[in-house]
């Protein structure tokens, strides 16, 4: 048990001490919720520390002045300068600013915070490689009255990837509006009578056949077409038949060596002057380069999302479990996967799954101690330097 005594001396009128006299109170409950809440303390800074983003508390005051509490190893990472390095100079980050962003990032910064919005600024800065970075910054804050200040959190997250991605997106509608201007798209007629389709060559190059062979019958077409995809593209060819005026619509079609292309097509239809329909005609354009750029931008805006969803959590929460319980349960949601547990690896080398998250089609390995010899021997210092594999088959 732990005990804390407090002694004191006994005296009479002329100050003479006759005793002392003590007291001892079992302290053992309170000191081992400090230990434990210490021990939960270094499991978060872990936690935050190992996400791929900047975590920092301060605390700001009304003249705009502010203090730093607490910065993750993070912002190693998302700017190239260690917590200490910010921590000993306050205008460190402001001064990496690119100077076009620089205004509009300070100017509002701080009416915001003693509003306690909820914001996030997107803006350039330099890194300490001396590369430039998009970096998105989340700012929560609220009032501390007893302190006289704003406690303010705050979230960094590198989006150069995403920029860069958008960049290219931009670019290639660009390219793509340019190469309908000088009509380098390919053509395609069908005729409403006949049946007969019309190909230019580019759409043979499209769709993986040899341009000097027959066209392919509407049969032949919508064999081409992804299976997913036929019900909505024969709908659509129906309704082009019997509604005038111009169409699109975007579809997938497998090639012939079993690629699947992304193709967007427009036409419009002509008839004859008893108003049935001759033929439709129009382009259609490979954008399976855009689709894939728009997938990596749904991917990274989720990525981000996650670690914003994360972060907000653990604003939210002060329980430990509760954290560790979101956080496995969000990341296998994000990647999809049967399981995501968290392993704690004892003095012995042993292990113990802390927190899981399982789907139900799998037994549960949660609290279970797991001792294996090969990961103990093998690559338990690969991981304590920070070793991450990823392994498509666990039997092999």
């Amino acid at each position: 048990r732990t005990l804390l005594v407090s002694k004191f001396a006994l005296s009479n009128a002329v100050d003479h001490r006759y005793a002392i006299c003590g007291i001892a109170v079992d302290i053992t409950d309170r000191k081992e919720l400090e230990i434990e809440l210490h021990n939960s303390r270094s499991i978060l800074n872990d936690i935050l520390d190992s996400a791929v983003a900047s975590v920092v508390r301060a605390r700001v005051f009304g003249d705009g002045s502010f203090e730093y509490d607490f910065i993750s190893s993070g912002c190693a990472v998302i700017f190239g300068y260690t917590a200490q390095e910010f921590m000993a100079d306050k205008k460190l980050w402001q001064s990496r600013l690119h100077p076009e962003d620089a205004k509009g990032v300070v100017s509002h910064w701080l009416d915001r915070i003693l509003a306690e919005e909820t914001f996030t600024v997107e803006y350039r800065v330099f890194h300490k490689d001396g590369t430039l970075r998009w970096v998105s910054t989340a700012y929560a804050s609220r009032r501390h009255t007893v302190s006289h200040c704003w406690v303010v959190t705050i979230v960094d997250h590198d989006i150069t990837e995403r920029r860069q991605a958008e960049e290219q997106l931009r670019y290639n509608e660009a390219k793509l509006r340019e190469a309908q201007r000088v009509s380098h798209l390919g053509s395609w007629e069908f005729n409403a009578i006949t049946h007969k389709i019309v190909w230019s060559e580019e759409v043979f190059h499209i769709f993986g056949f040899d341009s000097t062979q027959p066209e392919p019958t509407l049969a032949k077409f919508l064999r081409q077409c992804h299976p997913d995809d036929q019900a909505f593209l024969q709908h659509r060819l129906r309704q082009a038949t019997q509604v005038d005026g111009f169409f699109e619509t975007d579809f997938r079609i497998i090639r012939p060596d079993h690629s699947i292309r992304y193709l967007a097509t427009k036409g419009e239809q002509e008839f004859d002057s008893a108003g049935n329909l001759i033929r439709l005609f129009g382009t259609v354009q490979d954008i399976t380069d855009r689709k894939q750029t728009e997938a990596m931008l749904q991917q990274q805006a989720d990525r981000e999302r996650f670690l914003g969803e994360i972060s907000q959590r653990i604003r939210q929460s002060l329980e430990l479990n509760e954290i560790l319980k979101i956080t496995v349960s969000e990341i296998r949601h994000l990647l999809q996967t049967d399981r995501v547990l968290l392993y704690r690896i004892e003095p012995n080398l042993s292990g113990t799954v802390v927190e899981e998250s399982v789907a139900p089609e799998w037994m549960p390995l949660l609290h279970r101690n797991i001792d294996d010899r090969c990961l103990a021997e093998t690559y338990i210092q690969q991981y304590q330097q920070g070793l991450m594999t990823a392994q498509a088959d666990i039997y092999n």
